[in-house]
């Protein structure tokens, strides 16, 4: 699913789902990027460790609770001198 001008992304996440029920939205958003910079050492990194899922309640909309479900990557940092050896 494409994003949304309601909801505007950064460049790597997308829309996957949007689930609606009484009372609550439910928007699955996942990460395809297949690199990442490392924030401590900022060296581009494409080796994937693991994936999980962080569940974020926002504010409801429309009388609904709205929880986004991001599914997010662990990368491995590739710099040998850097402290962060895995970072999301």
């Amino acid at each position: 699913m494409e994003g949304s001008p309601f909801l505007p992304l950064s460049e790597g996440l997308h829309i996957e789902r949007v689930t609606a029920s009484a009372h609550e939205l439910l928007v699955q958003i996942i990460s395809s990027s297949p690199t990442a910079c490392c924030p401590l050492c900022s060296m581009q990194a494409s080796r994937i460790q693991s994936r999980y899922t962080r569940r974020v309640a926002d504010l409801p909309c429309a009388g609904r609770h709205v929880t986004l479900l991001l599914t997010v990557r662990k990368f491995f940092c590739p710099n040998p001198s850097c402290l962060r050896k895995i970072f999301v």
